[in-house]
């Protein structure tokens, strides 16, 4: 009986070994097998992630993925087109007038500036009394000067005077005839030397009953306003610019200031037709 139990022992020992050589490959197999399935669905999963993301694009672009997504579309804008054909005309016809009347704008403005005259009143040569006087014509056309006014502003009283024809020119001392006057016509970016300040203030006071034989500086001028009077291409109307100058003392000598950077150019109807009466002072 031993030897039996022994032999049956036996042969347990070894169909365990046996089914455990033989499980081994099969477990080895099974793993595999297992790796590769998943890998196989992660591919598909990408796969259909990817699909679903290229519809999705193609959808939101308006493509034509779906054939009659997009059809449904197109028919659905057009017969939108349709019944509101009124109000996109209208509002088309709306647009398109206020393009031209924008356009129209700018081209009048355009057009406006380049027929407007302007005359410039500036400083040159020094900052004293000798200082030069210089009228510029920045028009696109000739200007012609036809009266030149100066107002002498003390603390007590204001002078008036053209100083249009220079001192002693009836003596005909002179054949240029800028001269013997200032008036006259001048080129578009021509500048000319209407006279220092001194002369200018000088041929007003001989204009006025005060004199010029009390002096400047006795008088207590403190302000010189240059007045330009012309007539510029076919207007009905004188033109004219307008800048005012202070006299401060420094150091004792007397020093000619623009009140203002730029000429007051006189474009407004109103303004203009107040020229006339400058104009009669002139005559």
């Amino acid at each position: 009986m031993a030897e039996s139990a022994l032999e049956i022992q036996t042969q347990i020992d070894a169909r365990q070994s046996r089914q455990a050589l033989i499980g081994a490959p099969m477990l080895a197999a099974d793993v595999a097998s297992a790796e590769i399935g998943t890998l196989y669905r992660r591919r598909e999963l990408r796969r259909n992630t990817r699909r679903t993301r290229q519809r999705v694009t193609e959808e939101w672009r308006g493509g034509t993925h779906d054939p009659g997504v997009s059809s449904s579309f197109g028919k659905d804008m057009l017969e939108w087109i349709a019944q509101h054909q009124q109000v996109i005309t209208a509002l088309t016809g709306l647009g398109t007038l206020i393009v031209w009347v924008v356009y129209l704008q700018v081209f009048v403005s355009s057009y406006r500036r380049q027929l407007r005259a302007t005359l410039l009143i500036t400083r040159g040569a020094g900052d004293g009394l000798e200082a030069r006087c210089l009228l510029s014509n920045m028009s696109s056309g000739p200007v012609y000067v036809q009266s030149v006014l100066v107002t002498l502003g003390t603390p007590k009283n204001t002078f008036v005077s053209p100083v249009t024809d220079m001192p002693g020119s009836e003596n005909g001392a002179s054949a240029d005839l800028r001269e013997r006057t200032r008036q006259g016509p001048l080129a578009s970016g021509e500048t000319r030397d209407i006279g220092s300040f001194r002369n200018l203030i000088e041929h007003a006071l001989r204009g006025t009953q005060v004199g010029s034989n009390d002096g400047i500086a006795s008088l207590a001028i403190r302000l010189v306003t240059v007045e330009v009077v012309g007539i510029y291409g076919s207007e009905d109307l004188p033109i004219g610019a307008r800048r005012c100058f202070l006299v401060v003392e420094e150091k004792g000598q007397l020093r000619v200031r623009g009140q203002a950077l730029k000429t007051q150019q006189i474009r407004a109807r109103g303004q203009r037709r107040r020229l006339l009466i400058d104009l009669a002072r002139d005559r």
